[in-house]
């Protein structure tokens, strides 16, 4: 049931890692049910180094997301959403977490 979404752009968009952090990104992710992993989650659907080309795929997929509903080849929980992510926040959360570990050790999982 989960099918990627085919977004169609017109204009030609040099591609964005989604892991460059070096970058602000501007991440779309559609919220779905994949039946592979068995459980609904965040799919990338384009990354984007520039606001309005994020902005403007979330709109496309939107788009495409409302006919794959009307055509009932969507679920209604399904949903779209775009993620900033600032240069640098992957390698401070990757800090973070370790930092975290290394002080309630490796198997509280962030318990106090």
């Amino acid at each position: 049931m989960a099918r990627a979404l085919r977004i169609v752009n017109t204009r030609t968009v040099a591609p964005v890692d989604s892991a460059d952090d070096s970058i602000r990104r501007y991440i779309v992710h559609l919220y779905t049910y994949v039946p592979d992993r068995r459980e609904r989650t965040h799919i990338e659907v384009g990354c984007f180094d520039t606001e309005a080309e994020g902005t403007r795929c979330l709109g496309d997929a939107y788009l495409e997301l409302a006919s794959r509903r009307a055509s009932g080849e969507a679920d209604s929980r399904d949903r779209l959403s775009m993620v900033i992510k600032e240069p640098g926040v992957d390698e401070h959360n990757r800090r973070r977490r370790i930092e975290e570990r290394r002080w309630h050790g490796p198997h509280s999982q962030g318990r106090l």
